[in-house]
């Protein structure tokens, strides 16, 4: 997440995210819940994705020299434009659901 609200999502390798959700509307969800308490905090960010250009990979996300050993993580990225963003405070923990198994 950056600070004008953007969120950077790096595609590694594969361009199977990248060629999903390029110039779409997007939606990213993030939980945090409290380990020592009941509740925690739920984060959506609505916007557009757009390919990452030359500029975004060069956002201080991470230490230079990282980025420079993990250069790849950035191909085939997505920069989305967040139009909207809410939270709420949650209580309790969240309902995970079953793991499949493939059989279902």
């Amino acid at each position: 997440m950056l600070d004008d609200g953007d969120l950077l999502m790096p595609g590694g390798d594969s361009s199977a995210i990248f060629h999903a959700a390029a110039l779409r509307p997007v939606t990213a969800e993030f939980s945090h819940f409290d380990r020592h308490g009941a509740g925690g905090w739920t984060i959506t960010g609505m916007g557009i994705a757009y390919p990452m250009t030359y500029p975004d990979h060069r956002v201080p996300v991470m230490p230079v020299a990282t980025r420079q050993r993990n250069a790849t993580v950035f191909e085939n990225g997505l920069r989305v434009r967040v139009a909207r963003l809410t939270g709420h405070r949650t209580t309790g923990e969240p309902a995970v659901p079953r793991q499949r198994d493939g059989r279902s």
